[in-house]
């Protein structure tokens, strides 16, 4: 009677240990793989530690773990783009600044005052207006080394440009600028209007229209939380294929030059952000406009 009661517990025994035994190696190959992954997502937030940001993304499946990897790549695409930018405005800003090192200002400021004081003394006031307003622009140019300037200033920039081209062209440029007093104090960035009125110039007076003049006109608007400033000329305008070689990236060779105009709407993208930056329109025989957006600042109560 007691044999099949024996043969029963021996067979309950095996079971049991080879339950345990499964047991024993699901628990193993689970707590592995819980182990290894997160092992790897440790090996990868060091390598975010140490500056490297370009990591290969890995799927590391659909539980918790999987989300934090999900969540930690799309915080590193972040960190990179921020990288990324933050790169882009030192060189914009190094390069900006190295143009303006190429000029030792003091010698050139000392030699321009020497010659006003010449001209003046050999009665020549048309030269020492001349040298006096180089001394300005060059002064505005370099703007102290600093990457910031103000609406007013930029538009005296153009018009002391302005002023130095009438005497090339014997005074046929007209300026006129629209700008109430109350923007003059909203700051832009540095040199964001001349290169628009240069290739208005050269655009316009070096062709067939150099004998009619060329009338630049200036409006600065507000518009909600945004400056809008127009720059108008009518001069002899651009067909669409020089209108892109002047838009064209930098890394574009454009013979047309506009390397200034590409600069200011890097700058423009750069610190504003994308939303932001020129638009140009152009047709032969019908001159150029440029409209630049630009985010109203809290320098001054509009």
């Amino acid at each position: 009677m007691l044999a099949p009661v024996s043969r029963i517990r021996k067979a309950i025994q095996w079971i049991t240990f080879l339950i345990a035994g499964a047991i024993v190696v699901v628990s193993s190959l689970i707590a592995h793989n819980f182990t290894h992954r997160i092992t790897e997502l440790a090996s990868k937030m060091q390598q975010v530690q140490e500056g490297r940001y370009d990591l290969a993304y890995q799927p590391l499946g659909n539980d918790e773990i999987g989300e934090l990897n999900n969540h930690f790549h799309y915080l590193t695409d972040e960190l990179q783009m921020e990288k990324q930018y933050q790169y882009g405005r030192q060189a914009e800003a190094a390069e900006l600044k190295a143009l303006q090192a190429q000029i030792n200002p003091h010698f050139l400021y000392n030699t321009l005052d020497l010659l006003t004081w010449e001209a003046r003394e050999h009665d020549a006031p048309e030269m020492a207006e001349l040298v006096q307003n180089l001394a300005k622009f060059y002064r505005l140019s370099l703007n102290q080394g600093k990457e910031m300037s103000t609406i007013g200033a930029e538009l005296e920039h153009i018009r002391i440009y302005v002023s130095i081209e009438n005497c090339h062209y014997d005074y046929a440029i007209s300026l006129q600028i629209d700008c109430e007093e109350k923007y003059k104090a909203i700051p832009c960035i540095h040199i964001l209007l001349q290169p628009f009125v240069e290739n208005a110039i050269r655009h316009g007076m070096q062709e067939t229209l150099i004998g009619n003049g060329l009338e630049i006109l200036v409006r600065v608007l507000k518009t909600q939380d945004e400056l809008q400033i127009s720059i108008e000329d009518d001069g002899a305008g651009m067909d669409e294929e020089t209108l892109r070689r002047v838009l064209a990236p930098s890394d574009e060779i454009s013979p047309s030059g506009g390397y200034g105009i590409r600069n200011v709407q890097q700058r423009i993208r750069l610190l504003y952000g994308d939303a932001y930056g020129i638009r140009m329109e152009s047709s032969p025989g019908e001159g150029t406009t440029v409209r630049i957006k630009i985010p109203l600042q809290d320098a001054v109560t509009i």
